[in-house]
């Protein structure tokens, strides 16, 4: 469980300074956002399956 909110933390925390040196425009630097957010709430999701399906 650690480990996962470890990795959010990270990822917001790697959104975040890209954005502050991403030379893209609004419009592109939030579809970046979104997609990024996507991505990592379908690899939580993944890693807490497999946790649930470990524990059981």
């Amino acid at each position: 469980m650690r480990d996962a909110v470890s990795f959010i933390a990270g990822a917001g925390l790697g959104v975040g300074i890209g954005m502050l040196f991403a030379p893209a425009s609004g419009q592109e630097t939030r579809e970046l956002i979104s997609e990024k957010v996507q991505a990592v709430g379908t690899r939580v999701r993944d890693r807490f399956s497999e946790e649930m399906q470990r524990a059981s």
